[in-house]
């Protein structure tokens, strides 16, 4: 395959990795080295959401992309702990709902 590929997901797409002290340091630049047809857009903390926003955005722009990899799901299926810690018998949800986030991610 030949043509731009653009990534859009969350820290795991970014090749993300804390280290000992759990500082994050990002890998992808290392990775992606050689590649010059891949354009990053992955983000820490990004939602499907946020990535929507952003193929929007680039699609606005007239991005030439002929290739996408998608990754999001951990982020949006984190919770607000520290809600859950205060209310512990409380209704909680996801940040993304699974049908939200079907949704979004098959526009």
């Amino acid at each position: 395959m030949t043509g731009k590929f653009y990534l859009y997901g969350d820290s795991l797409l970014k090749a993300t990795v804390p280290d000992e002290e759990f500082r994050y340091h990002f890998h992808a630049s290392e990775l992606l080295s050689g590649h010059p047809e891949v354009v990053s857009r992955a983000m820490m903390g990004a939602t499907v959401r946020k990535g929507r926003q952003l193929v929007e955005r680039d699609a606005a722009r007239g991005f030439d992309a002929q290739y996408a990899l998608v990754g999001y799901g951990g982020n949006d299926s984190d919770f607000d702990w520290q809600a859950i810690s205060d209310d512990p018998a409380g209704e909680h949800h996801p940040k993304t709902e699974l049908p939200e986030f079907r949704r979004i991610l098959a526009e």
